[in-house]
């Protein structure tokens, strides 16, 4: 088997020595920062000065990704299940619940994209099949969803609450409309994989990728005259495919194929996007691979290629003309409204309108790249402060990648040395200089979360070790907590008061699935030695 990299954890932990060793939480030092009277706009700002074990919400699965929101306290992971890539949601008061359970995919597509909505009423996963959903919190109802052309390895929700931005794979920014998730524009604003996204407080947006850089940036509402839309395709027997909406329904799967006199539809499609096939009344005969038939025909619909919204498009509800495992097909009636290029090196369809009609003009979100900070090391992880003047990162000699030789020395029970190349920083939010360097995990540093007040920093690796550093500790590689988990720590991040510390983990898995092993999903009280609540504050004028 050739050494490449396998994202999701496709090799066995059996044979490993694993234990769990809370050592730097056995002594609940300091004050719990949910025991602060702080409001939904506000922080803790005070030395931490240790964590103390709240809640342990799952102990046999592999967890990729957690995240904690504000009082009432909520708790979201996802998790890799016997078959498929699931979404736990939990409710923390007045006791630990799980609200909801629920299928996000096939197993082969990591779920890494997980982040609450500002007002912590709202979920949103980002997965490596393209999807994009929303999902109510107390219920686990899902709300919307979007397929993008690209797999998805990173997710941000903007302070206002408006905006998503997925981070792709190949390097692009998306922006979607939230809660809708009608999309906005796009950008490619790295040229490998990006693999964090975060807010600040003012809007500015920071995105960290495996191609060594860090980009700020700025989201502004621009009105725009959109005339193109490169589409990303993919084979089907000799179609080219790409993903569309139809009034606004789910993405769905269209052919190319200008040798098909009408664009049509399934009927089960027409349905997904509001179409009644019995409340039609125009009817067109239209030719099947069975010869002649008459088929409903829907008249002026609308087709969303992307940001080019597409008005007047005619359909044919005919089964029978759509390509097997396809939802519909886009015929010569719209390819003559369109020049239809196709990149074969990008893998791209690039639709261009013909007349001025078919344009679209809209106010649109979009990304302007402000600066970029180029490092020796991979980012592996990112995180925001606040007020946007502090960074967590996660700075590796290598990609943060499942290969055939990190499992084999895991087998082997080897232990990395320490390195100066991995390392978790914190790194200057305006100028993208790193302040200080925290030189602890043995090998792969994957996750670096960061503090609302910049102050504290937590880490995890794939040496199983969870560290929690202050920013203001005399000896930057003397951790306030030292913790070990029972395999590689995979996400760390704060809540946006600073109460608690979500961590995600793999576990070693057992052969029932009924037995329980190390802690993978966890909720850890951050403890304060003076706290006292700050209100969140807006970055100065000059950083914006």
């Amino acid at each position: 088997m050739p050494a490449r990299a396998l994202h999701s954890p496709l090799f066995p932990a059996a044979g490993l020595s694993l234990l769990v060793a809370l050592g730097g939480c056995a002594t609940a030092r300091g004050t719990a920062g949910r025991a602060l009277a702080t409001g939904p706009e506000g922080f803790v700002a005070a030395p931490v000065v240790s964590l103390s074990e709240r809640a342990v919400l799952d102990r046999s699965d592999f967890c990729y990704a957690a995240a904690a929101t504000s009082p009432p306290v909520g708790f979201a992971y996802t998790h890799l299940g016997a078959k498929q890539f699931r979404l736990g949601l939990w409710e923390l008061e007045p006791a630990p619940r799980r609200t909801a359970d629920l299928a996000l995919g096939a197993s082969e597509h990591d779920v890494e994209g997980l982040v609450f909505s500002p007002d912590g009423s709202l979920v949103a996963t980002a997965a490596r099949d393209g999807s994009l959903r929303i999902h109510e919190r107390a219920t686990g109802k899902q709300l919307a969803l979007a397929t993008a052309d690209e797999p998805l390895s990173a997710l941000a929700w903007s302070p206002d609450g408006r905006l998503l931005v997925t981070g792709s794979a190949l390097g692009m920014l998306t922006v979607f409309e939230a809660p809708s998730l009608r999309f906005g524009t796009e950008l490619r604003a790295h040229r490998d994989e990006v693999r964090a996204l975060g807010f600040d407080s003012s809007g500015l947006l920071y995105s960290g990728g495996w191609d060594k850089t860090i980009a700020r940036h700025r989201v502004a509402t621009r009105l725009t005259t959109v005339t193109e839309a490169r589409v990303r395709f993919r084979l089907s027997g000799r179609f080219r495919v790409v993903t569309a909406s139809i009034n606004g329904s789910p993405a769905l799967r269209l052919a190319v194929d200008a040798r098909a006199a009408h664009s049509s539809l399934r009927v089960a499609a027409a349905r997904a996007a509001g179409i009644d096939p019995a409340a039609l009344e125009s009817t067109l005969t239209a030719q099947t691979p069975s010869g002649p038939a008459l088929v409903r025909w829907a008249r002026d619909q609308a087709l969303q290629l992307e940001a080019l919204r597409v008005a007047d498009v005619d359909l044919a509800l005919c089964d029978a003309c759509v390509p097997e495992a396809l939802d519909g097909v886009i015929g010569q009636d719209l390819v003559e409204r369109f020049e239809v290029r196709l990149d074969e090196t990008m893998g791209e369809a690039i639709f261009t309108a013909r007349s001025a009609a078919d344009a679209t003009t809209a106010e649109l979100p979009a990304l302007e790249e402000l600066s970029r900070w180029e490092y020796p090391g991979f980012v592996n992880d990112l995180s925001v402060d606040l007020r946007g003047e502090r960074l967590g990162v996660a700075f590796g000699e290598h990609k943060a990648e499942r290969t055939l030789e990190v499992y084999r020395r895991e087998k082997a029970g080897e232990v990395e040395p320490l390195s100066q190349g991995n390392f978790a920083a914190i790194v200057d939010g305006s100028t993208g200089t790193v302040e200080r360097r925290f030189i602890r995990h043995r090998g792969t540093v994957s996750t670096a979360g960061i503090s609302p007040d910049g102050r504290s920093l937590a880490t995890g690796g794939w040496d199983r070790r969870l560290y929690l550093f202050s920013a203001d500790a005399a000896d930057a590689n003397e951790p306030l907590v030292s913790d070990e988990l029972g395999w590689s720590v995979r996400r760390a991040r704060f809540s946006p008061d600073g109460r608690h510390l979500a961590v995600a983990a793999w576990t070693p898995q057992k052969p029932s699935l009924e037995a329980k092993s190390d802690p993978a999903a966890v909720l850890y009280d951050v403890r304060y030695a003076t706290p006292s609540a700050t209100p969140s504050a807006t970055p100065s004028a000059e950083r914006r």
